[in-house]
């Protein structure tokens, strides 16, 4: 240390002076005369010398009792420095020692990291650049990277694909870059940390190859991805089957991703997670549209419509019947076609109305002569309107319906009166007779002439009717000519129309009645009647009264 070396130069004497006058002899007064000495505190031994002001030239003689020693002791003061300077002297040496030591430690850290230097993570204190590399390099070569697959997971060596360490001269800049001289700090705990980028090179045509030759990158042992969709269940509703997601993969897409973990010295790349990897399905299980799908169907199926038949019988159209009138298409997508829909219920009503359907064109008659016969009438019966059902039916499956109820009706008439009543005109046509009959009593007969059978044209019409109007002196016209005249043109006195342009009536031409006139002589469809016996028939029966007509066999 320069500066601790030129202090005793300065303030205490040669080393050999202090040696010499070691022991001062008592004969010599310099000693008490001593002026420089400023630095030294004077000792509590020498009270005299601090109470006199200055010291005498020549000190008086003192003659001291015999047997008592007259040399002179020595200053307190005085030695005491010599012993400082002496201590100093030592001190100096031994830091110099120590400066050498210090100096040649830093001197060997100028190729090592100084104590306590961390690199990534890894103590290198005492260390070489060189063996830090060669560590960096050993950690390359066992260097792994494991690839996870929905199918399996896949490891790779780096030594499948020449994967290395490559320095990129941080470690020696860091070296170069400490101060040797700090070595000292450094051992206390107070070193520094520093990252390094750890630069790796691989032959990415290796790699790559290592990667699209993965069992689970070939085509036979992928697993298409599926969309999610409904299953028809065995309790008879719709459920959603949820999603697949498959393992089928975008292979550029995993050469890509596991040529960047290894560029990032990954150990593991989990391609599970990973975006853009795998295709995916299209129609997930939480899809709104595939819910309401679902519930749609389901709703369709819940449908009931109960038919209550006129024989008290019921019939029901349920899930039973309309699980087969869903559609289905080839990729399992479900869904409800209206035209089918509306098909299957055409064919549903139509089948319901041939099994349902009583139509009635005749009805029994006790007749006066024959006994009972059928005569004809206006349908009447049980019939379903199709056309309205089919309507109502669609309407109600469509917007989910429930119902229990009629079919539509065109015609509702289940029974006819066997008897017609006790009161009515009934005119034999076989028989060329008419009967009236008044609450079940015969009232009147007679015999009379119909419509001519051969001419089919002019035959009277068979059925149920009644009379429409009554009428006296009116004159009966047959078809008009273009020249304003009439086929025929006839007087009666008592007109009774029961159905269009035919009715009962006196005819007066005729001087017979009954028997076969009508075959071939008949009217041109009314029935005629003697004079007399019209007249009491006009002014016995009434407008609404029935008038049944027909042929017995």
């Amino acid at each position: 240390m320069p500066d601790l070396d030129a202090r005793p130069e300065e303030n205490t004497p040669d080393a050999s002076s202090v040696t010499e006058n070691e022991v001062p002899a008592a004969a010599e007064p310099e000693a008490a005369a001593e002026p420089e000495a400023p630095s030294e505190p004077e000792t509590a031994a020498e009270p005299e010398a601090a109470a006199e002001p200055e010291a005498p030239a020549e000190p008086e003689p003192v003659t001291m009792p015999q047997g008592i020693d007259a040399s002179p002791v020595p200053e307190p003061a005085k030695k005491s420095r010599k012993g400082l300077i002496a201590g100093l002297i030592i001190g100096a040496a031994a830091l110099a020692a120590g400066g050498f030591v210090y100096g040649k430690t830093a001197e060997e850290y100028k190729t090592k990291y100084l104590p306590g230097t961390v690199i990534n993570g890894i103590g290198v204190g005492d260390l070489a650049p060189a063996e830090i590399e060669e560590r960096f390099r050993l950690s390359s070569e066992n260097y792994s990277l494991t690839v996870k697959f929905r199918g399996g997971t896949e490891s790779l060596k780096g030594s499948d694909f020449d994967y290395r360490y490559v320095s990129s001269g941080e470690t020696q800049q860091i070296l170069d870059e400490q101060n040797p001289l700090m070595w000292g700090i450094a051992s206390l705990g107070r070193g520094r940390e520093y990252t390094v980028t750890l630069s790796t090179d691989f032959d990415r045509k290796q790699l790559e190859d290592a990667v699209r030759a993965f069992p689970e990158l070939q085509p036979e042992n992928e697993i298409p991805p599926e969309n999610a969709g409904l299953r028809f269940e065995e309790d008879g509703t719709f459920s959603i089957v949820p999603e697949v997601a498959g393992t089928t993969a975008d292979e550029d897409a995993v050469v890509k991703a596991v040529l960047k973990a290894a560029d990032k010295r990954a150990s593991l790349i989990d391609l599970t997670i990973a975006d853009g990897i795998y295709e995916a399905p299209v129609v997930f299980a939480d899809n709104p549209d595939l819910i309401s799908q679902r519930d749609n169907l389901n709703a369709f199926l819940d449908t009931r419509v109960t038919y209550i038949l006129p024989d008290g019988k019921t019939e029901t159209l349920d899930r039973g019947t309309l699980r087969n009138w869903v559609s289905r298409e080839d990729n399992g997508f479900y869904y409800i076609d209206p035209e089918l829909v509306s098909g299957n219920v055409i064919s549903l009503v139509h089948d319901l109305a041939q099994r349902t359907n009583v139509l009635h064109e005749t009805r029994a008659f006790n007749s006066t002569a024959h006994g009972q016969v059928e005569v004809p009438c206006d349908p009447y019966g049980i019939v379903i309107d199709e056309a309205a059902e089919s309507d109502q039916l669609f309407s109600e499956l469509m917007n989910h319906t429930s119902a229990e109820r009629e079919p539509v009706y065109s015609q509702k008439v289940t029974s006819l009166d066997p008897n017609i009543g006790g009161t009515y005109i009934e005119v034999d046509i076989s028989g060329q007779h008419v009967y009236y009959y008044r609450d079940g009593a015969l009232v009147l007969d007679t015999p009379c002439v119909s419509g001519t059978y051969y001419d089919p044209s002019h035959r009277t019409p068979c059925g149920v009717y009644s009379i429409y109007y009554m009428e006296q002196d009116r004159t009966l016209h047959g078809t008009r000519y273009p020249d304003g005249s009439y086929e025929y043109s006839s007087f009666v006195n008592y007109w009774m129309p029961f159905y269009q342009g035919c009715g009962l009536h006196d005819a007066t031409w005729r001087g017979e009645f009954g028997g076969s006139i009508y075959l071939t002589s008949g009217s041109h469809g009314c029935v005629n009647l003697p004079l007399n016996k019209a007249k009491a028939l006009y002014e016995s029966i009434y407008v609404g009264l029935p008038v049944i007509v027909f042929y017995a066999g």
